[in-house]
């Protein structure tokens, strides 16, 4: 069942066995139970105290002694039934348990309540433990968990319009969360902490974020995907994600992140050694869109932003299907600057009609490793220094390295578009760092060179092994005019629609117009409809038209004869 809820979740920690103990009950039959610094309460080791219908006002106390509710050991343990506290300052829960039973509710406006006792606290079946007013929970490493006693058991925050709800969530580092509900929400007006490191929350099925993920620096943030369960997603619904200098948020595991259309990830950092990091890791899967709110976007849209580290490894995947378009860079400005590092059979890659990642006005260091894939495939276009195929300035690509494995696949109609290093008056800068060593350059689909030459041409075959500092053009040039590697010559258009030939050995021709007129064709056009090259020799490449049955030849210079 679909059900709007703060957090459903079991934080994994030491669990402490509670000895018997005899239970106490207040019931305030719905009247106040209010503490201040001459009244409070104290709860003895092995001994249970039960507050039910009841409201506890002024509780506040981050240590026993100053406390208004101290829990003398591991053993004390409170039971709120139908209860509401209200707290007045910080409160600390630094040892003892608490049990939420039926409804219970932790309330103040701009106040805190911190879990950080080693002993596990239990919600109870058909309990719900509410957050409302403001407060914020946070939770420590050293906190023994929160254990629900089945689905039933819930923590929710109050869903209603006439209250100005906002809870804030701290993760404080080294704390395990585990949303194990069919259907999880963090609505948009929570805020949910990330400080410190090794913070893990584990998604069984579908958890969807409104609010806000706030980190703090060298924060980190690991979602696990935990494939028992059935097809774990994660969907943000909001409309970005800021990472701050040295934070680090990874997606793990068996399963799936959407970002919708047009969602921002945003490296809020000077760069350098302070890089935020983004990794996807053991076969987890980043699609872009569409969102929940809007399932039929034309194209959906997401960013990378500022200056950061795109990681993808061990069988990780971002992808953009059809309609899909991931930008790196472009923001408005030159200063964006990615290093990208796709390692242990990770993959980046387009599929479909319209499905693209365009890396571009941006410095980029790029390098495939063990099995790394760049890929475009059925359609789908990769494209580096440039933007829907057309060149961009402000470029700067330092680095494109297939190394140990490293491939780069283009095939079944896919496109790999690549342009100069240019300054934003379009000047060329800097040549690229290319290497291919130790890995493949392999498909048969197309290599575009973006710029004032432009010119495609098709893959035939594999094998491209080569490295140097050079050009875009040069880079392209090479990998589809690797001549050991094809069985006959290539025709195709460059970007003005001119009509080129790839010659086996040789190199690129313009093909010009032949000054023989064929029956039934206005005019000699240079390539026609039906011709199939069927041979070549030093001097010339062959075919026949099967339209007109006619043999044609063209010469190295590209000229063509039909007899």
């Amino acid at each position: 069942m679909k059900r709007k809820i703060l957090l459903l979740l079991m934080l994994v920690g030491a669990y402490f066995c509670k000895p018997l103990k005899a239970d106490v009950i207040i019931d305030g039959e719905g009247n106040y139970l209010n503490l201040s610094v001459t009244s409070s309460l104290y709860v003895s080791e092995a001994e249970s105290l039960i507050l039910q219908n009841i409201v506890v006002n002024n509780l506040q106390g981050t240590t026993n002694t100053n406390s208004r509710l101290v829990m003398e050991g591991l053993g004390s343990d409170l039971q709120l039934r139908d209860a509401v506290v209200n707290l007045s300052g910080d409160y600390s829960l630094t040892t003892g348990s608490l049990e939420f039973k039926e409804k219970a509710y932790l309330q103040g406006i701009g106040k805190v309540f911190r879990f950080s006792s080693p002993v596990t606290s239990t919600i109870d079946a058909y309990s719900t433990l509410y957050f409302d007013q403001g407060i914020t929970i946070s939770f420590t490493p050293d906190f023994g968990g929160i254990y629900f006693t089945d689905a039933t058991s819930k923590i929710q925050n109050l869903d209603d319009s006439n209250l100005a709800t906002l809870i804030t969530l701290t993760l404080s580092g080294g704390v395990n969360l585990t949303l194990y509900d069919d259907y999880v929400e963090l609505p948009a007006a929570d805020t949910l902490w990330i400080i410190g490191t090794t913070n893990t929350i584990k998604v069984e099925n579908t958890f969807v974020i409104y609010g806000t993920l706030s980190f703090t620096d060298s924060a980190e943030l690991i979602f696990e995907f935990d494939d028992q369960g059935e097809n774990p997603i994660i969907y943000f619904n909001n409309s970005s994600q800021t990472l701050p200098d040295n934070a680090h948020l990874m997606f793990k595991g068996n399963g799936t992140v959407v970002f919708q259309d047009g969602f921002q990830i945003i490296f809020s950092s000077t760069g350098g050694n302070a890089r935020p990091k983004f990794e996807l890791s053991g076969n987890a899967s980043m699609k872009l869109g569409p969102s929940l709110s809007t399932p039929n976007p034309t194209i959906s849209k997401v960013y990378f932003k500022n200056k950061g580290i795109i990681a993808v490894d061990d069988g990780a995947e971002i992808l953009a299907e059809n309609n899909r378009h991931l930008f790196i860079g472009g923001n408005g400005s030159t200063t964006d600057d990615f290093n990208i590092l796709i390692d242990r059979e990770g993959s980046l890659k387009s599929i479909g009609r319209y499905g693209t990642i365009s890396m571009y006005k941006a410095t980029l260091n790029l390098d495939f490793e063990q099995g790394g894939v760049l890929m475009a495939f059925d359609n789908g276009a990769v494209e580096i220094n440039a933007l829907n195929g057309a060149v961009s300035t402000g470029g700067n690509l330092q680095n494109l390295k297939f190394d140990t494995d490293g491939l780069m696949n283009i095939r079944t109609n896919g496109n790999f578009i690549l342009g100069e290093n240019l300054s934003s008056d379009s000047q060329i800068t800097t040549s690229i760092n290319f290497s291919t060593q130790g890995g493949d350059v392999y498909g048969d689909g197309t290599l575009q060179f973006a710029g004032q030459s432009a010119f495609r041409g098709k893959l035939l075959g594999v094998g491209r092994i080569f490295e140097g500092t050079l050009s875009a053009e040069e880079i392209v040039r090479r990998i589809v005019n690797q001549s050991s590697v094809l069985n006959q010559s290539a025709q195709f258009e460059d970007q003005s629609g001119t009509q080129r030939l790839r010659i086996k050995n040789s190199f690129f021709r313009h093909i010009s117009p032949s000054s023989i007129a064929i029956t039934g064709y206005s005019g000699a056009a240079p390539m026609r409809v039906g011709d199939i090259i069927s041979g070549e020799s030093a001097n010339d490449v062959s075919g026949k038209n099967t339209v007109t049955n006619r043999s044609f030849k063209y010469d190295l210079s590209g000229r063509r004869s039909d007899y």
